[in-house]
């Protein structure tokens, strides 16, 4: 079992009072081995808010998620960090052959739990979307 969770480095680029460069950072970053690639580009804003993770095996499953962070990048990198924890967690739980619909309840379980720690995790005013594939 193997877990990393990654988030793309801070820009050097500052815009005073704002959210927003003043023209767009267009330099992409790449990562990935044989499994996976995954890409990135910071865009307008004044720091790259991705994260993203690959957690091998999570139940008998690959796991891969990519989290856009909205506003900052600690909810990001949290959720990055901790989402696959808790789908451990909760698919440990079940000891029986899991049906369609458990799957479904552990999902929503899951991110339930992880959106009610981010909120005692993370002290500033960001969010992140996130999107996986299990």
């Amino acid at each position: 079992t193997s877990a990393s969770y990654h988030f793309f480095p801070f820009s050097l680029f500052n815009m005073p009072n704002g959210l927003l460069l003043h023209k767009p950072n267009t330099k992409k970053e790449f990562q990935g081995d044989d499994t996976f690639a995954i890409g990135s580009m910071q865009g307008w804003r004044n720091s790259n808010e991705d994260a993203w993770q690959q957690f091998t095996p999570v139940h008998h499953y690959s796991y891969y998620a990519i989290f856009d962070g909205h506003n900052g990048i600690e909810t990001a990198k949290n959720a990055a960090k901790y989402l696959h924890q808790y789908l451990q967690e909760s698919f440990d739980k079940i000891k029986t052959a899991i049906d369609l619909h458990s799957f479904h309840q552990v999902i929503k379980e899951t991110f339930v739990r992880l959106d009610q720690n981010l909120k005692d995790i993370v002290k500033d005013e960001s969010g992140a979307t996130c999107v996986r594939t299990l």
